[in-house]
This record gives C-alpha cells, sequence and structure tokens, in this order.
C-alpha cells in the first residue's frame, strides 16, 4: 500500500498564496532589491513602510514615496520599528550584513516573519521569480540556490503559456460567483466543485475567455442536470443576446431567421475536451510536452537535447501527425513521396481567413458568427487534405470543396476525409490540370465565401535550386514534394495570376479569394495586379508559426464587405502593398460631449444612421457624399433635409448630458435598449432612422457602411470603415466628422488612420 502514497523529498519550502490585503509590512532599505520587493507588495494591496536615509533611495523607490504609494521613515532602521503591532513582515534590502543579522533576531524575538536578502540562512521565507497575468500568478523558487536561474525557468513556463489564460482564468472566477448565487448552499459545494472542473476540461482557453453573460447564464442553466454543453451547442442554441445589425436598421437580437440543423457528422463527431482544441502556434511547439503526450513521436525525440532531426523524413511526417492529433483530434496518413504539411502555419492560414471572413459578414459585429454557414474551395489540397480537415474540425459549420490533379495525393486525400468521418463536409474532386482553377460551374458550385491554396513556390527546378542557394543557412526541414507540388509555370506568381484572371470573371460568385505565398516579392506582383483589373478591396498578411516559419497572405474581394483594419493589414509588409486603412481614431477630451456631437452631426444628415447611446454606438450608411456643403444645400432645397439643428453649439451641449448617462447605465438607458430590441426584433425604426430606405436590398446600393464607437476609456472615437469601395469618401467622411467632434469637443486636431 506504502507504493501508493507520494515519495516525501525533504529541503523544500512551503509555497503559499500569502493574504497580504490592507496588513502593514516593513521595509528596511530603498535600493534596487527594495524597489523589486515593494512592488510585489503593493500589487498584493499591502500597506507599505519604507525606513531607508534619503540618500540612498533608489530612483523607482523615491518615485512610490513621492507619489504616497508608501508610508516613509527618512532614517536608519530603528529597534522601536518594530514596537507597532501591526507588522505582520519585514523585509530587509541593505549592504551591511551585521544590521540585517541584527534585525533577524529582533523579528526572531517578536515573532514577526522575515526575509533578510542575500542572507538564505536569515530567512523565514524567500522571494521567488514571479510571472502574473491578471489573476494567475505563478512563482518559481530555488530556495536560495539560484535567484537568477529561478528568472530563467520562470521565463521559460511563462513563454509556453497560452497568451489568454489569465482573461479566461477571469472568466472562470465571474462564472464561479455566478454559479455560487444558483446554488448557494455549503451542501452543493462538492457537486459546485465537480461541475466547474468539468467545465474548464471541456471548454478551451479561447472559449472561456469568449464566454459572455448571455453564455454565463445559459452554460448555468445545465448546472442542476450535471452536464457540461460544449461552446458550440451554448452559442448555437443561444437565444438573442448579441447586438447585430441585421440590414433592417433596427438592432437585431436574435440569430439568423433560418438557421439549419447541424449535419450527421456534426452530431456524431465527438466534442474535443483537450485545453488548447484552437491553438495559436505563436510560439515554438514544446516538443518535451509533445513527446509526453504521444508517445509515437517520443520516438523520434532526442531526450538528451530535446531536439527533432529535421532532415528525417519520418520524423517531420510524425510531428505532423502528432499535432493533428493532439490539438484537432484528426489523424491522417501521408505517402513518403509527397509534401508534408507543417501544422502551424497551415493553421494559421485557416485563422486568418476566419478572421476576413467574421469582419466582413452581414452583421457588421466582427465577430465570429457561429450560426453562419461558410462554404470554401481548397485549391490543390494535397495528399494531407490539410486546410479542410483543419477548417472543418476548428468551425462546426464549415464545408468544403476540395480539388486534386494527382493521382495518388487524391487517394490520399479521400481516404484521410474518410478515416475523420468527414465525407458529408468535404466533397473531394479530381480535376484535370487543363482545367480552371475554380471549376465552379463544372462543380455546379452555385456560391462560394472564400477559396483559398497554397500554390507551388517554383516556376523552375532551376529556380528552385537558386532559391535554396542564395539562403545563408541550409534549409531547416528536408522536403518530400513531388515536382508537381513545388514546380508550375510561373512560381507562385504565376499561379496565383491564374486565380486573378479567373476572379474578374467569377467576381461576387465568391466572396474572398485567397492564397499563400511564398516570398515577400510575390506580394507586390500580385497586388500590383489587382490594382491593375480593378480590384479596390484586398487584405494582405504575414503566417508566423514560432520564431521561425513565415509565409505571406494575400486575398482580394470583388464585394464592398472591408475587413477590420489588422485583418486587412500588417506592419510588417511595405506600405506599397497595403489597402487602405479600415479604422481611422479622432482623439477628443471629452468622450460625453463626443457622444452627442456624433450623434447630431450624423442625423442631420441625409443619410441611414442608427445610434445606440448605452454602448455609445452607430452604425450608418450613406448612398453618396451627403456631408459636402454642395449636398448639405441641395437637400434642404428639396426638403430631404431633417431639421435637427446640428450646429447649433447650444444645443449639442445640451444634449451631451443624455450620453453621460447612457455610458453609465440608469433606468433611461435601459429603456432605450429595450425600444432597441423591440424594433430589432420587429424589423422596425429606430432612433435616426429613415423607414423609406429601410430595406436589406437598398445595402447592397450603399457606397459607404461604417460604424463609430466613442471609447471614453481611450478618449477617442473610432471610425470603422464597414462597407465601400471609395477610400476617397470614406476619407472624406472621416475628416468631416473630425472636424465636426474635434473643433466642440475640445481636442487637438490630430488625428491618425
Amino acid at each position: 500500500m506504502a507504493e501508493q502514497y507520494p515519495e516525501i523529498k525533504g529541503g523544500g519550502s512551503l509555497i503559499l498564496a500569502w493574504q497580504v490585503r490592507n496588513k502593514r509590512i516593513l521595509m528596511v532599505g530603498g535600493g534596487e532589491v527594495a524597489a523589486g520587493r515593494i512592488v510585489n507588495l503593493l500589487n498584493a494591496d499591502a500597506k507599505v513602510t519604507v525606513v531607508s536615509p534619503r540618500e540612498g533611495l533608489n530612483p523607482e523607490v523615491a518615485y512610490r514615496i513621492k507619489h504616497n504609494q508608501v508610508t516613509y521613515i527618512d532614517r536608519k532602521f530603528q529597534p522601536s520599528d518594530l514596537d507597532d503591532p501591526s507588522i505582520v513582515m519585514v523585509l530587509t534590502a541593505v549592504d551591511d550584513p551585521v544590521a540585517g543579522s541584527e534585525i533577524y533576531k529582533l523579528c526572531k524575538e517578536k515573532r514577526i516573519p522575515a526575509n533578510i536578502a542575500d542572507v538564505p540562512p536569515e530567512c523565514d521565507f524567500y522571494f521567488g521569480s514571479v510571472h502574473r497575468d491578471g489573476p494567475l500568478q505563478i512563482m518559481v523558487s530555488t530556495n536560495g540556490k539560484g535567484p537568477k536561474l529561478a528568472n530563467i525557468v520562470r521565463r521559460q513556463i511563462a513563454a509556453n503559456l497560452p497568451s489568454n489564460i489569465g482573461d479566461a482564468i477571469s472568466q472562470v472566477g465571474v462564472l464561479r460567483r455566478k454559479l455560487r448565487k444558483v446554488a448557494p448552499g455549503t451542501e452543493e459545494g462538492p457537486k459546485r466543485m465537480q461541475w466547474m472542473i468539468k467545465v474548464c476540461e471541456a471548454w478551451s482557453l479561447e472559449d472561456l475567455c469568449e464566454m459572455d453573460e448571455s453564455d454565463m447564464e445559459r452554460l448555468l442553466g445545465f448546472y442542476a442536470p450535471n452536464t457540461v454543453p460544449s461552446f458550440e451547442d451554448v452559442r448555437l442554441k443561444e437565444e438573442p443576446g448579441i447586438w447585430t445589425f441585421d440590414g433592417s436598421f433596427g438592432w437585431c437580437l436574435a440569430s439568423p431567421l433560418n438557421p439549419r440543423e447541424p449535419t450527421t457528422d456534426q452530431q456524431q463527431r465527438p466534442t474535443m475536451t483537450h485545453p488548447l482544441r484552437h491553438p495559436t502556434y505563436d510560439d515554438d511547439v514544446d516538443f518535451a510536452a509533445l513527446a509526453l503526450q504521444d508517445a509515437d513521436f517520443a520516438k523520434f525525440l532526442d531526450r538528451k537535447s530535446g531536439k527533432l532531426d529535421f532532415q528525417d523524413p519520418n520524423a517531420v511526417r510524425q510531428l505532423t501527425k502528432s499535432l493533428l492529433k493532439r490539438d484537432f483530434g484528426l489523424a491522417i496518413q501521408l505517402p513518403d513521396d509527397r509534401l508534408c504539411p507543417p501544422v502551424p502555419v497551415r493553421y494559421n492560414y485557416i485563422r486568418w481567413i476566419q478572421d476576413l471572413l467574421d469582419t466582413t459578414s452581414d452583421n457588421y459585429t466582427d465577430r465570429y458568427d457561429p450560426n453562419r454557414e461558410i462554404i470554401g474551395l481548397d485549391i490543390g489540397t494535397g495528399a494531407s487534405c490539410i486546410y479542410p480537415l483543419l477548417g472543418t474540425a476548428a468551425r462546426p459549420r464549415w464545408r468544403f470543396h476540395a480539388t486534386e490533379t494527382d493521382g495518388l495525393s487524391y487517394t490520399f486525400a479521400r481516404a484521410n476525409i474518410t478515416s475523420n468521418n468527414l465525407q458529408s463536409r468535404i466533397r473531394l474532386h479530381h480535376t484535370q490540370l487543363s482545367a480552371p482553377l475554380l471549376p465552379l460551374d463544372s462543380l455546379e458550385i452555385t456560391r462560394l465565401d472564400f477559396c483559398m491554396c497554397n500554390p507551388p513556390f517554383y516556376s523552375s527546378p532551376a529556380d528552385m535550386a537558386a532559391s535554396a542557394a542564395s539562403k545563408f543557412l541550409p534549409p531547416i526541414a528536408v522536403c518530400t514534394g513531388a515536382e508537381s507540388e513545388m514546380i508550375c509555370e510561373g512560381g507562385d506568381v504565376g499561379f496565383v495570376l491564374r486565380i486573378v484572371d479567373e476572379s474578374r470573371l467569377l467576381q461576387s460568385r465568391v466572396q474572398w479569394y485567397t492564397s499563400m505565398l511564398g516570398k515577400l516579392s510575390s506580394i507586390d506582383a500580385v497586388v500590383t495586379r489587382l490594382k491593375e483589373v480593378g480590384v479596390a478591396n484586398w487584405a494582405v498578411g504575414a503566417l508566423r508559426a514560432g520564431a521561425k516559419t513565415r509565409r505571406w497572405v494575400v486575398g482580394w474581394s470583388w464585394q464592398d464587405r472591408r475587413p477590420r483594419n489588422d485583418v486587412a493589414r500588417h506592419p510588417q509588409l511595405p506600405l506599397a502593398v497595403q489597402p487602405f486603412p479600415t479604422l481611422y481614431t479622432i482623439p477628443v477630451l471629452h468622450a460625453d460631449v463626443a457622444c452627442g456631437l456624433v450623434h447630431d452631426t450624423l442625423d442631420a444628415l441625409d443619410l441611414r444612421w442608427q445610434w445606440r447611446p448605452s454602448i455609445a454606438t452607430g452604425v450608418g450608411f450613406a448612398k453618396a457624399n451627403v456631408w459636402s456643403r454642395a449636398a448639405r444645400r441641395k437637400a434642404a432645397m428639396s426638403g430631404r433635409r431633417r431639421n435637427n439643428n446640428a450646429a447649433d453649439p447650444a444645443r449639442t451641449l445640451a444634449r451631451a448630458s443624455e450620453p453621460v448617462k447612457a455610458m453609465h447605465g440608469g433606468k433611461k438607458a435601459e429603456a432605450e435598449d429595450r425600444e432597441m430590441q423591440e424594433a430589432g426584433a420587429e424589423g422596425g425604426e429606430g432612433e435616426g432612422d429613415d423607414s423609406d430606405s429601410d430595406s436589406d436590398a437598398d445595402n447592397d446600393l450603399m457606397a459607404l457602411g461604417f460604424k463609430i464607437t466613442v471609447r471614453a476609456a481611450d478618449k477617442v472615437v473610432e471610425v470603422r470603415w464597414l462597407q465601400g469601395r471609395d477610400s476617397v469618401l470614406f476619407e472624406s467622411f472621416c475628416g468631416m466628422l473630425r472636424r465636426a467632434v474635434s473643433t466642440a469637443a475640445g481636442a487637438d486636431d490630430s488625428s491618425k488612420g
């Protein structure tokens, strides 16, 4: 029986989270070490008293004293400093070892825990190296053996943590508080604990971060039967709760009118419960962790160095298989003589397309809509069928068509689709080299939400050899690709330009045409061609997996829905290839006044405008430039201009108090919200609405769509370009709004895009 219990390993420390909120702590010394100690104490909400001569103060400690963040005594330590009975802890950071030892002896006599810096035998506790992310705190201690090493270990641990883990923990805390209200009795304690454990295991960190109030309320409904639905089930069955714009100029709080039932595949496929179901791969893959989770991968990892031999094709293939299995619940087989796709870069391409679609949807929310059915086309899917597999695993309502010309790759791709039970969501087509790259007509495809492609990067064997020779270091990984996968006429540029030409005929039958590119220079060639053929709406990005691999992506649309600025543009790309910004910010000094100015200015124009003061956000559409002087004179003469006196400063300032109340809640804001919701549910009119143009069809005729948000905390007005092809029109609109808002709100006239 003894073998079942943990082995005792003495010599450690009892690591605790010591609650020192509002407790008095004495800090003796004011140098650099003391500065670090003080930060930790203040972060724990302790009351700190610093005893140190002023001439020995570190600049940071002096700053804390100047701003009254600590109590300060300007002299050396005296034994009477310990007479205060409220002191619960003493820290010293002085250069005099004898003085430190004397202080420690005095603390022992008074039974006050003490830490004497750099003297481990005279420490009742140690300060470890701490990582903090919101409510998450991780401390690494070497028990006084090597403080610097503790810092190194802490950084390595932090680098392998998901970037959103702090937010996820915060959301779990909110859910726990709500659960205690639902089941407050002490007898419910064990059940509460077990149910919360199930939630944390079943939902990914991204799910927990995205969980909002309505999701929590719906999830808590499953507590009584002691079950935990998947995040997708909660969202797919959710009742009205997300503020979306449905095109009818009422604020729609309902899901789509005709939500489709999940496919048989979706009902049968088990919900993945691994904690990183949607990984980011922003950092290098932790091979040691993967080896612990997958025995097949562990066989290829060098235990001493922790490295993988990327020149071994079997090791590279196993890495791909193990990542797909662990992170997506997918199983694949790969031939020896075809490309083995690296999962991180491929999945980041999928994520970029997700963002493109999420920020150009019909509801204008810039958020993932779990009810939206998406159909994509993967051009040249390869033996792995990697993109359709990743896309369908990541999003339950995505479906794919996939084409492949190579017979062997087609055979393996079909087997991989079947082995993952995805036949009803992925349709594989064996096409000919002479066929169009986008064979929508021959495949009887009416429309697509997107197409994607990983084209051959090289134009000839000589081009491939020259590319390898030009690199300072040899390729990191062995290439197992066949010539048909690596080489085509014109290389990646030539291949993508074929898609550009075909898109000119298909136009809006595909919302987003996209492709990966292997070289930065290829982006310039493709974007130049897009401009030549009249494409006004495109997006570019960089795909990075860890610290090494980088690829480039380009997408274009013949439609006029504009993606979010961070999706369409990338700071590491040249300005010449970047599309026009879709975000324009206007600094203001008084956000409350800006709310009134924004609404009054736009409500006076001949455009469709809906303002929701409770969240300081509005959406509008204009058929043309209706804000120029000529347009306003014409509107006034034709009698279509509404007389709102927007230019009257007295009226503007008088109205400014209304948004203040709305932004801070209150009965008036709640009533306005209810009115908005009722109008949206009935498809009726809202504040500032022009019912004559209140139809879905009219939205397609609008030259400009925009969303305006006044962010009080940041003191800015954000203008988000939602729809339109004319960047000059959007820039003119932003300039008009900047002048109207900045002048009366008292801000300087330095806005930025």
